[in-house]
């Protein structure tokens, strides 16, 4: 039974999704699939219409709600259930979306089967399982210059397992994902019973200079939500040295896998 992931992808953070994607499969022991959650595509597809502009300052307004938004993945996030839906083959009822700028340090699956031994107790009850942080973001305005709506629950949805054996999650069609507000998106409305909402442990959603305070196991997962070391001003962020390394691993294995055409190479192609 495979574990489908869906990573949301923006194009001016190509190497961080690479990072993000390296590092899950590289510690994963349990059936997992890596899929690139690409607006562009989304859009060739049919599934995403939301319209949105660029103001002159480079920032992303949502055309629906008239709000900023931050990333190209703000909203295709809430696709997953659809695309769960249409891949073929067996898999698990559990399918997840994490932001791109997360790094692994452990394996996904002991996620999972936590999140599975949850279901043999409360059954499927349960419609989304995700960390309730107590977070508010500590700028208004993200590293890369833009703008961040405050929603209450909005780093919640920053990395969230779907049960698809819960009848909620079909109410996520892309009628609704294309016309909802931001704000009931980042707030889990179509779920029904909001305290029915599972825990996931803040080790697999690790906030640097917060999350310290919550738990002292060791560290599954980081998420630089504030800014990562791939922006110049936040080179000696917490845990850079850390994400550095998950990247040095990647570009390591990337060269490894290349297939080189010494002819290429010798008549310098």
């Amino acid at each position: 039974m495979t574990y489908h992931i869906f990573i949301g992808y923006d194009e001016r953070e190509h190497e961080v999704f690479q990072v993000a994607k390296h590092s899950l499969e590289k510690h994963a022991t349990v059936p997992i699939k890596v899929h690139k959650l690409h607006q562009k595509t989304l859009r060739q597809q049919g599934l995403f219409t939301r319209e949105y502009k660029v103001d002159s300052s480079g920032q992303y307004i949502d055309l629906t709600d008239g709000r900023p938004f931050s990333t190209q993945f703000t909203f295709t996030r809430f696709l997953v259930p659809e695309l769960w839906g249409n891949i073929s083959g067996e898999k698990s009822p559990l399918v997840m979306f994490v932001d791109c700028d997360f790094v692994f340090l452990e394996d996904i699956g002991d996620m999972f089967k936590a999140i599975e031994a949850q279901k043999i107790v409360q059954g499927p009850s349960t419609p989304i399982y995700c960390t309730h942080h107590n977070y508010k973001p500590l700028n208004e305005v993200k590293m890369d210059g833009m703008s961040q709506s405050n929603y209450n629950m909005k780093l919640w949805a920053a990395m969230m397992v779907f049960d698809m054996e819960h009848h909620d999650n079909y109410l996520l069609t892309p009628e609704v994902v294309n016309m909802a507000s931001g704000r009931d998106l980042m707030n889990f409305y179509w779920i029904e019973h909001k305290e029915r909402m599972g825990w996931i442990p803040e080790k697999w959603h690790h906030i640097p200079n917060h999350s310290e305070k919550n738990h002292k196991e060791p560290i599954g997962a980081i998420h630089f939500t504030e800014g990562g070391p791939w922006f110049p001003n936040y080179r000696l962020c917490r845990y850079a040295d850390v994400w550095k390394k998950a990247y040095n691993e990647y570009l390591r294995d990337k060269i490894i896998s290349t297939n080189f055409k010494i002819d290429d190479i010798i008549d310098g192609n």
